[in-house]
């Protein structure tokens, strides 16, 4: 039995193929624990150039990223995210947990073409069932993707010579992270907010599932156009202010070490031109907690993980946290802690948060 606890064995490679590139990151497994072993990544040269010039292929990307390090095998797990993937709460029969496999895949199936805007498409569709909850209307989550776009990320693996073994929703993943990255007690619900390149997404759980998955707001490429914009700066110029400058936060109740900084003068003003973008994700995450939390009144409201690249914008937990009254947090914060189950020493600590979807996808379902 202590052997086998203690036992070690490599993860498939985690795959994260994004607008801005590729993250690969494969893990060695220790016992109920993880620790990176292999993180590379490779980054589009420009993701707001104009040129039309044709850029290298997915493959390609996928191949120079893991040509950087010395991973093992060729077995690689990759990930969809919104909104090439969707999320829809269904409302089962209470027999389909006894149902046959085929018959609860068939239900599944008939529920979310019901529901969902692809109506034109073939789609590769998944559930997992709820914790019970109060109204009980809706029991399970369903997700779903075009079956082009599956095969898309299949055969682009194929032609860098790996093998995809399995398509995962990144969200689903992504709490398998922040549950080994974080300590949480059985009567929280707690989140992660994944700021992505075009959409910001909202995570809540009970415990490490996943009960709401939705669009939260926008993402990094629109508040780097609404800067560029208000500025009158090139994309390129106002994505470097972005990432230099932060936001500052100003006014009564800001807490913690923003309300110690110095003051930046920049930071004040794309803080007025972001602040309507983060009081719609703000109002979303808050308006999401009370709904969830109203289905399992006996829980209360846990932290706010946050992660993608867009989580490195300075002041920005602060700013969440100010708004929401509950502690928000970069994932880097706890996956670096001891009492983490993720061994993240092999990584910088500035690129967690950018691979925690490529992490996400080796830890083992």
């Amino acid at each position: 039995m202590l052997a086998q606890f203690l036992s070690t064995s490599r993860t498939a490679i985690g795959l994260d193929v994004g607008v801005h590139g590729v993250r690969a990151v494969q893990l060695r497994r220790r016992g109920r624990a993880y620790a990176v072993e292999v993180a590379t990544r490779v980054e589009r040269p420009d993701v707001f150039s104009e040129s039309k010039e044709e850029e290298r292929s997915v493959s390609g990307f996928i191949r120079s990223c893991l040509h950087q390090a010395s991973f093992h095998g060729n077995d690689v797990r990759a990930g969809l995210s919104m909104p090439d993937i969707d999320f829809h709460a269904l409302e089962l029969p209470e027999t389909i947990g006894s149902a046959k496999e085929e018959e609860v895949e068939n239900i599944v199936q008939w529920e979310i073409q019901r529901l969902t805007t692809r109506q034109s498409e073939k789609l590769v569709t998944g559930h997992w069932l709820l914790p019970d909850s109060r109204p009980a209307a809706t029991n399970a989550i369903g997700v779903a993707s075009s079956e082009e776009r599956v095969m898309q990320v299949v055969a682009a693996c194929r032609d860098a010579d790996l093998v995809c073994t399995q398509v995962d929703a990144a969200a689903a993943a992504l709490v398998r992270f922040g549950y080994l990255a974080a300590e949480w007690s059985g009567d929280l619900v707690w989140g992660l907010l994944d700021f992505g390149f075009r959409q910001t997404r909202l995570i809540l759980c009970v415990d490490d599932l996943p009960v709401l998955v939705r669009h939260a707001g926008a993402g990094g490429q629109a508040w780097t156009k609404r800067i560029a914009e208000e500025l009158r700066v090139s994309q390129k110029t106002a994505e470097f202010h972005k990432r230099e400058a932060g936001i500052e936060l100003v006014g009564r109740g800001v807490r913690g070490d923003a309300a110690a900084a110095p003051r930046s003068e920049l930071g004040a003003i794309l803080a007025g031109i972001l602040r309507s973008d983060l009081n719609t994700i703000a109002a979303e995450v808050k308006r999401s907690y009370e709904y969830v939390l109203s289905c399992y009144p006996s829980r209360r409201a846990g932290g706010l993980l946050m992660v993608g690249g867009g989580a490195a914008l300075r002041n920005l937990p602060e700013f969440l946290t100010n708004a929401l009254g509950i502690p928000v947090h970069r994932a880097s914060h706890h996956a670096i802690s001891e009492k983490s189950r993720l061994d993240v020493a092999k990584c910088r600590e500035e690129d967690i948060d950018e691979l925690a979807v490529s992490i996400a996808l080796a830890i083992d379902a």
